[in-house]
């Protein structure tokens, strides 16, 4: 279908509220236990890869550069850096946010990857600023028990 008509029929789309009766059951896996286990405890890990020396944001069980099994998971530490972001001015229902949620990809220079997360909103973060990551105080093993990445004083 030529971008054009895709366009024109993405335009006619129409939201439909309601309940769908769907449910679904989703593994971690091995590198995703390690990872949200880390988060739980106020860490964020990655997968090391011996073959290659490198470190994988978020963990994989593979490496994806030498495709060798990762059996050694390290605490990464830092620094947190601001790869890319962008600002959300609505919600998901299109009303107007009061306060613009940023939402960041960030990653460290020694690692492969990286975390998509929400940034402090009332500071002003930039692209190559060096950020923190400020952990709910209560932490159950989710991505949310990263409240949002600050910037580093």
């Amino acid at each position: 279908m030529p971008f054009k008509e895709f366009i024109e029929k993405l335009s006619k789309a129409k939201v439909q509220k309601g309940d769908i009766p769907v449910w679904h059951l989703y593994t971690l896996g091995i590198g995703g236990d390690v990872f949200y286990k880390g988060l739980k405890e106020g860490k964020i890990k990655g997968a090391y890869c011996e073959y290659c020396n490198s470190v994988i944001l978020p963990p994989r069980m593979y490496c994806e550069d030498c495709f060798e099994k990762i059996d050694k998971f390290v605490d990464v530490k830092g620094p947190f850096i601001v790869v890319a972001y962008t600002e959300l001015y609505r919600d998901l229902d299109d009303n107007r946010l009061d306060i613009p949620i940023k939402v960041a990809l960030i990653s460290v220079p020694y690692a492969k990857g990286g975390i998509i997360h929400f940034l402090n909103p009332y500071q002003e973060i930039e692209n190559g600023d060096i950020v923190k990551p400020v952990f709910n105080k209560k932490r159950v093993g989710s991505l949310k028990d990263i409240k949002y990445f600050e910037l580093k004083k």
